[in-house]
């Protein structure tokens, strides 16, 4: 009869210490969300290991967390009296996942060697992968990422996935984002030089031209067919002039060049993109006037690296209605 009362009180100090930990929870979601909303990131990394989130996958745990854990799933039981707050995290693991949570002896692939790992099966149709402890993320993705031969994050977490739990694809990124081989194989370089905005203090002092493609609205005259637009603007004025053209060669683009010169005058700098349609007779012509070419990756008015067909397009598409 005393054994019986002793098991009981002993069941009702885990019911009461299950209490205990809910509450917690609660509270500690309060504060994640209060966090959140403050944008305070280092309250949220604090609560991580102890808010589970509605992810399918089972979060990582802390070295204390991971082996108190494993200790009570080999049905050992710690006094509530005696439990620390790890303790406790690792009873309310238990407690939530107790159907998907399992321990046993087997070989860890990161250090190939036998260890007592926590595994974690999210239901009958899929199987166990192992719980990584926070300490082994690093390290975890090292070894898969090594041989990946320069994959994404997205491919990366999905090799993970099919052994391991407790890492996020946010996290593979990050360390792809630092890592050496990537930045060799996916270089970015950030050294580039400053923008210099175009300055003109003089009406046709400097003119960018381009060429845009109105294959959607062809027009024939006398029996040629037109396709393609001619844009030349003053940098000062933002006046506009537009040629037709039916070919995009540079001997059309040259004749065009000087009518507009003769109507208008030359221009001191020309500026254009790196087409091939800019050179041949049209450098030609700004030998013969004199004329600095200026040639960029993409040339506009309101940013000199922005194309600016979108800003000649709308002008355009009045013109080819009209």
């Amino acid at each position: 009869m005393d054994e019986l009362m002793s098991s009981d009180d002993e069941v009702g100090s885990d019911d009461a210490a299950i209490l205990e930990i809910e509450e917690e929870m609660r509270e500690s979601e309060e504060s994640s969300d209060c966090a959140e909303s403050e944008g305070d990131s280092d309250a949220s990394k604090a609560l991580s290991d102890t808010v589970i989130s509605s992810r399918k996958r089972f979060p990582s745990l802390s070295h204390e967390v991971h082996r108190h854990l494993a200790y009570i799933l080999d049905g050992n039981h710690i006094p509530t009296k005696d439990r620390s707050a790890p303790m406790k995290k690792a009873y309310y693991y238990r407690y939530t996942h107790h159907e998907s949570l399992s321990v046993c002896e087997m070989k860890n692939p990161l250090t190939n060697q036998n260890e007592k790992r926590i595994l974690f099966q999210e239901n009958a149709t899929t199987q166990k992968v192992i719980v990584l402890r926070t300490e082994e993320k690093g390290k975890c993705i090292a070894f898969y990422y090594d041989r990946s031969k320069g994959d994404g994050a997205r491919k990366i977490k999905k090799r993970i996935d099919d052994v391991f739990t407790g890492i996020s694809e946010d996290e593979v990124q990050k360390y792809i984002n630092k890592s050496q081989l990537n930045q060799k194989i996916k270089g970015r370089f950030e050294n580039k030089p400053r923008l210099r905005p175009v300055h003109s203090s003089n009406p046709w002092h400097q003119v960018q031209i381009d060429l845009m493609s109105m294959m959607d609205y062809p027009v024939e005259i006398q029996g040629k067919v037109y396709k393609w637009i001619l844009s030349c603007i003053d940098v000062f004025s933002r006046y506009l002039i537009l040629r037709p053209l039916y070919t995009k060669q540079a001997s059309a683009v040259a004749t065009e060049l000087l009518q507009i010169f003769a109507d208008f005058g030359t221009p001191v700098r020309l500026q254009c993109n790196r087409g091939s349609e800019f050179r041949g007779c049209v450098n030609k012509v700004a030998t013969m006037l004199k004329v600095k070419i200026i040639r960029s990756s993409a040339i506009g008015i309101l940013n000199p690296r922005a194309r600016m067909k979108d800003l000649t397009e709308p002008f355009a598409a009045k013109f080819v209605t009209i």
